[in-house]
Parts: structure tokens; C-alpha cells; sequence
């Protein structure tokens, strides 16, 4: 929100808001009672910041073209606990501690994660640790305590190791262990995760959110099976629907039925490379003759005729409807899209 919503703030916007207003968090329902500590803890600090921006006194003496920079920074330091200590409201009216209302909502799940994400802000303020994971030769830094927040997770298990296994003092002598959190997780190797870089955005947006947002160019049953991988909850949020992130019954029904036809169609090997080189020969002649054409709708999909007028055309290869359907689930494992027109199976990129 603006500063200039809150209680005491003047029409003009202040040259400088408190650092807490910048940031995103948040806050549930119950919450109310803390917003309304947050306006009183912060409406002080955005007077004296207006007052400053209309030329007034500047804090520690001075005007405001020659104060001191002690007074300055003094302000500034008064305004960031004026912000944390509204933060610390926020937080215990989340987890229940801030009145009836608070502790009567039955919004336990949202509330707690809501306490998570305020407590990793409040870290962060205090000079909290980090940790770092390493992903597809990326590297992520992220508030421990938010990962923490989710014991049951891949992630929060892997932490939960770096924190417990010993490390090496410098003197040849070792310490940690015994099963409690250390402090500075920043200060080692960055925890290796087997995944996708460009996709692990999105698991730790549900870390921070408790929900993920995932744009059309990305598949979501990838980020679904990453979430099974790194052991998210069975059901999460994804664009605002609930989806889970067990593999479909249909997907384990797809691959029975291409093993049991398979099993029984000779020669598929070499029929299915050589069918895999006709259909890359095939869009490489689309590809270079559509760089002489004006206005292309669409690319030709590869088109393999199957039926006839006298039955099936291929009797050594696809001659039922089981090894047609099965041909066409291999394809798409390849990559394509499948479709069939009366006669022939569509390919397409």
C-alpha cells in the first residue's frame, strides 16, 4: 500500500516511504488487528518524513539542505523498528496470538503459512541466514526459515541434513550435529537439486505463497511432477485450481498399453526410427520452403496413410487400431502432436 493511505500521510507522496511498505507479504484474515498496529507504528515515522520533504527541521537538529547525516540515519533507524515491530504484530495475530478473533477464524493452514512468510521477512531484517540450492547449474538464495516452514518437504529435509552433519572447525575438530538447526546456512556449499533451473522458480514461489502461478509456455503436469519429486503436498494450488501431483491413472494406462502392443509387434525398432527420420525430413523441407513464402497460417503436418480402400495399408507394421493408437502415444513421447484424420495419422510440431 501507499503511504499516502495511511493515518496523518498528506496529499503529496513522501520522498522516501518506511522500508517495510515496499515490501510483499502476506497476511490473512485475522489479521486485521495487526494492520491496524501496523498504520499506528508507521503513521509516526511517515509525519516526520513529510514534514522533512516541506523543508521542516530535519531529526538531529539542522535544516533540511544542511543537517546532520547522524540525525538522518537516526530517523531512519527509528523508522525500520517502528516497521519491524508492526511486522511482529502481523506475524502473532497470523499464528493465533492476537485475540479471540484470531484464534476462532479455523483458518489454521493459511494462517501459518502466513506466519512463515513474515517470520523469513523478519529474518532477513535481523541479518537472517539464507541457503543456497544449486539446480541445472543455477544457483537459488532463499530465507532458510521458509524452506524450514515445510518439514515435510524435500527440500526442508535436505537443510534439515546440511544443519545436522558435522562440519570442520579449522583445528582438525569438528562440531555440530546432534539434531538442532545451526545458524549461518549461507556460509556453506550450496545444497544440490536434481530438477529443471527454469522451472524451480515455481516451487519456491509455492514456498513463499503457498500457491503457484504457471504461464501457458510451460507444461503443467512437469511442474506437478516436480513437486512430487521435491515431496510437495499431494494437492496444491496451481492457477488458482487445485491439482494434484500423484502421476494420472491415464498416464500409467498409456504406458501399459504401449508395452503390451510392443511386446507383440516385431520390428518396431527399426520401423520407428526410420518413421522418426521422415517426419525430421519432412518439416526440414517445410522449414526451408516456407522461408520463400509470404504468409504461412501454419505448418504442413506430416501425414502417414494408414487406410485404404482395400483395409489397412502397412500389413507388416500398423494394421490394427492398438498399433496405431500406440504408435501415436510414442510419438508424442517424442515430443509431437497426434492426431488422426479417416485415413491417416496427423503429425504435427
Amino acid at each position: 500500500p501507499g503511504a499516502a493511505g495511511l493515518p496523518g500521510a498528506a496529499a503529496a507522496a513522501p520522498r522516501r516511504a518506511p522500508a517495510f511498505l515496499g515490501r510483499r507479504c502476506l497476511v490473512s484474515a485475522p489479521a486485521g488487528v495487526a494492520l491496524k498496529a501496523l498504520e499506528a507504528a508507521c503513521a509516526p515515522a511517515v509525519e516526520d518524513e513529510q514534514r522533512q520533504s516541506a523543508g521542516a527541521v530535519a531529526p538531529g537538529g539542522g535544516s533540511r539542505g544542511g543537517g546532520t547525516t547522524t540525525g538522518v540515519l537516526a530517523w531512519r533507524r527509528a523508522a525500520d523498528v517502528r516497521a519491524d515491530a508492526a511486522a511482529s504484530a502481523i506475524g502473532r495475530s497470523a499464528r493465533g496470538e492476537g485475540g479471540e478473533e484470531a484464534r476462532s477464524s479455523g483458518r489454521g493452514d493459511t494462517n501459518g503459512h502466513a506466519s512463515a512468510v513474515l517470520e523469513a521477512t523478519a529474518d532477513l531484517r535481523q541479518g537472517g541466514d539464507l541457503v543456497e540450492f544449486h539446480v541445472g547449474g543455477r544457483t537459488f538464495k532463499v530465507p532458510a526459515q521458509l524452506i524450514r516452514a515445510r518439514p515435510a518437504t524435500r527440500l526442508a529435509k535436505l537443510l534439515a541434513e546440511r544443519a545436522e552433519a558435522p562440519r570442520s572447525t579449522g583445528d582438525g575438530s569438528t562440531s555440530g550435529g546432534g539434531g538442532v538447526p545451526t545458524e549461518g546456512a549461507e556460509t556453506g556449499e550450496p545444497i544440490c537439486v536434481s530438477g529443471a533451473a527454469a522451472r524451480f522458480t515455481y516451487i519456491l514461489d509455492w514456498y513463499r505463497y503457498g500457491q503457484i502461478s504457471v504461464p501457458s509456455s510451460v507444461p503443467i503436469a512437469a511442474v506437478l511432477k516436480d513437486a512430487r519429486e521435491l515431496l510437495l503436498p499431494e494437492s496444491i494450488i496451481v492457477n488458482g485450481s487445485a491439482r494434484g501431483t500423484k502421476p494420472p491413472p491415464g498416464a500409467k494406462v498409456a504406458r501399459d498399453l504401449i508395452r503390451m502392443v510392443l511386446d507383440r509387434w516385431r520390428g518396431f525398432g527399426a520401423f520407428f526410427g526410420g518413421l522418426l527420420g521422415q517426419i525430421e525430413a519432412h518439416f526440414r523441407a517445410v522449414g526451408e520452403g516456407a522461408l520463400s513464402i509470404n504468409v504461412v497460417f501454419d505448418f504442413q503436418p506430416f501425414a502417414l496413410p494408414l487406410y485404404g480402400d482395400s483395409g489397412w495399408l502397412d500389413a507388416a507394421h500398423v494394421c490394427s487400431v492398438a498399433r496405431a493408437r500406440a504408435l501415436a502415444l510414442k510419438l508424442e513421447e517424442e515430443g509431437y502432436r497426434c492426431h488422426f484424420s479417416d485415413t491417416e495419422l496427423m503429425v504435427k510440431r
